[in-house]
């Protein structure tokens, strides 16, 4: 069962819209002045409106959930989970010592801002308030980790199940159609840094359904979905596309093992997680593959953390766990990656050398006799003056034939 951490006692919810209207009084305007952006805050807060700003972009379609369900794309079902995966939700919930950071802090205070702008404003705002760019970390020599926005995903990443032999699948799939590819609003993977060149090769050396994209970042472990009042989103429509985007992330895992040799790869080492962000409050959540031996193969996703974006202590909470994540992601999770890489880089060596070669144009032209060698003798009645193979030294040597540039192949050092 997925660990769902719980705030304190002291903790109440609060509702914006349940609270009575503030009297216009000079405390309370100086209480609105304390919260309103300091100055250097003002490039960030004007950022340009964006298409997002007046339309639904990213809201998703109103069969979308029946959609997931035809894919066995699941939400909150809370089952039982392995005991690794367990014990790495231990790990990612741990939330660390200390106050409240000031970007904590600065995130709480800039809510009564930011809840009023559209998606992308809210982002280009609090991304790398909110989350963590990456090279940001003191303790990061190189950037290892890689970030994009609005990356369209590659189309066979969504996993859909085989229904040849599942009439009852095949008209739920007809009737509802699969989920649209993703089109996360921030996928947070790994760089080309984080591998050496033979790394990189053998990335590349695999087939596309190891990817959900061409390039970086590669083999993403953190994906967000950011929705605005504004502009017409909810923390609902979040988490449905966050399911569609996870379960594409751990399918892509999964084939990733599996072209490497490993067949069949534990649950945590195919996880991914997923931020759900809305004007108002975030949820954190993780993404794993079920195989049940009735049910079969399952995609779930449960819910770890939940805050309020107006709490700072909430918001430090949340920050605290996705930092976790991406110690998690640049130790444990990126050794068993370089670990499946190194075997699989090993059985193309082994592929390679036992493969038979291909003979060279030399091999098969027949050996010429003594007699081909020295050639036919000449008739005598087409004799003439003996040829002299020796060079002429009273002209000037014969300009050699034009040819055209040496290939990259023949060119020496």
């Amino acid at each position: 069962m997925a660990l769902k951490r719980k705030r304190a006692d002291s903790d109440v919810e609060d509702d914006d819209d349940d609270r009575a209207p503030t009297p216009l009084t000079e405390a309370a305007l100086s209480l609105w002045n304390s919260t309103m952006p300091r100055a250097a805050d003002a490039d960030a807060l004007s950022a340009p409106p964006s298409a997002r700003t007046t339309t639904a972009s990213s809201a998703t379609a109103s069969n979308a959930p029946e959609r997931l369900d035809a894919c066995r794309i699941y939400r909150e079902r809370s089952l039982a989970m392995p005991e690794p995966l367990a014990g790495l939700l231990q790990t990612v919930s741990a939330v660390r010592e200390g106050p409240a950071t000031p970007q904590s802090k600065r995130v709480a205070a800039l809510n009564p801002t930011t809840k009023t702008m559209s998606e992308l404003d809210a982002i280009v705002t609090l991304i790398d308030v909110f989350l963590y760019r990456p090279g940001m970390l003191p303790d990061e020599e190189e950037t290892w980790a890689w970030r994009t926005l609005d990356s369209l995903w590659n189309e066979h990443c969504v996993p859909i199940p085989s229904a040849q032999d599942d009439a009852t699948l095949q008209r739920a799939l007809d009737a509802v159609g699969c989920p649209k590819k993703p089109k996360p609003d921030v996928t947070y993977g790994y760089a080309e840094t984080s591998f050496t060149r033979p790394e990189k090769d053998a990335i590349l050396t695999m087939p596309p359904r190891t990817r959900v994209l061409i390039g970086q970042p590669y083999l993403p472990f953190l994906v967000v979905e950011w929705k605005s009042d504004k502009s017409g989103g909810t923390v609902h429509h979040a988490i449905l596309q966050a399911a569609r985007d996870g379960a594409a992330a751990v399918n892509t895992a999964h084939k990733f093992y599996d072209t490497a040799g490993k067949v069949n790869p534990t649950e945590h080492e195919t996880a991914i997680f997923s931020c759900c962000v809305s004007s108002r409050t975030a949820e954190l959540h993780v993404h794993w593959r079920r195989d049940d031996v009735d049910e079969g193969v399952s995609w779930e996703m449960d819910k770890i953390y939940d805050a309020r974006l107006s709490h700072e202590v909430d918001v430090f909470a949340f920050r605290s766990m996705v930092l976790n994540i991406l110690d998690w992601a640049r130790t444990t999770r990126l050794a068993c990656v370089k670990a499946a890489l190194s075997e699989y880089t090993k059985a193309l060596e082994t592929e390679r050398a036992a493969a038979p070669r291909r003979p060279s144009k030399s091999q098969g032209l027949p050996t010429p006799s003594v007699s081909d060698a020295v050639g036919p003798a000449s008739p005598a009645s087409h004799s003439t003056a003996p040829h002299s193979t020796a060079p002429d030294s009273s002209r000037p040597p014969a300009k050699r034939r034009r040819q055209g540039p040496k290939s990259a192949a023949s060119t020496s050092p």
